[in-house]
């Protein structure tokens, strides 16, 4: 914590794993019909432990309105191993009348995808990515949404084709020649290029270089969130399933 700049690095590596982790417990109780569905939330720095710095030591802040996670989570254990499914804990913190009820089969599975993915941290943002974007999807911010899975795309069609034995000059070819490459070599489908094609023509580059008069709909969103489950699926041990929803109030 001495180290701000480095503390924060620490931090959003942090984050990105919790994150990664809660793509999977998502999608296992999405799998499992015997299990209430986990709707993921990305999480931020702001919802976790808030950590201050006062004259160069780290202070923890208090949580105001609430009790502690902590004690929380000691009631909450004390609650369970009491066996008495009746009585819940008696506390001021909100959210335990809203409890789902998870499969500990969901659980284990998500847990089990976890481990797969723990040693690579390169699928481990990538899946922060997509959790980030999947928060921003539910919030109706679209266009952030679609911007932060063009992250994904762009690196994973990058890595495909060095993969494939291509060399990328140090001069940084364009997406469109990255993938007109990869269909080239039949290392891409032809139907996930031209969703990519059409996604890189239609929103992507009108949100890059026309912001203001730029348009990203639900609908792009969830093309690309597809396309990148796919691109992303060598590297995991079993598909992921999320289920990306948004509400429109006037």
């Amino acid at each position: 914590m001495s180290d701000t700049h480095r503390a924060v690095q620490w931090w959003e590596e942090h984050i990105d794993y919790i994150n990664a982790l809660l793509v999977f417990m998502e999608s296992e109780s999405n799998k499992c019909t015997q299990s209430g569905n986990i709707e993921l939330s990305s999480i931020s720095i702001d919802k976790t432990c808030r950590v201050g710095i006062q004259g160069g030591r780290p202070v923890r802040r208090v949580h105001i309105g609430e009790i502690s996670r902590v004690r929380a989570r000691q009631q909450a254990s004390g609650w369970l191993v009491g066996g008495d499914e009746k009585t819940m804990p008696s506390v001021e913190w909100t959210g335990w009348d809203n409890c789902t009820v998870v499969s500990e089969n969901a659980i284990e599975a998500g847990l089990t995808q976890f481990e797969h993915a723990i040693s690579n941290p390169t699928l481990i943002k990538r899946l922060s990515f997509i959790a980030q974007a999947k928060s921003a999807f539910t919030r109706n911010d679209f266009r952030s949404s679609f911007i932060l899975l063009w992250f994904v795309i762009e690196a994973a069609v990058k890595d495909m084709l060095l993969l494939g034995g291509e060399t990328i000059d140090s001069n940084q070819p364009s997406i469109s020649s990255v993938l007109r490459r990869l269909k080239t070599r039949g290392l891409m489908s032809a139907e996930l290029f031209s969703e990519l094609d059409d996604l890189r023509k239609r929103v992507r580059n009108k949100l890059m270089h026309e912001s203001q008069t730029a348009t990203c709909l639900p609908s792009d969103c969830m093309i690309a969130a597809g396309a990148v489950i796919t691109l992303v699926q060598p590297d995991l041990a079993t598909a992921i399933d999320l289920r990306w929803s948004f509400s429109v109030a006037f």
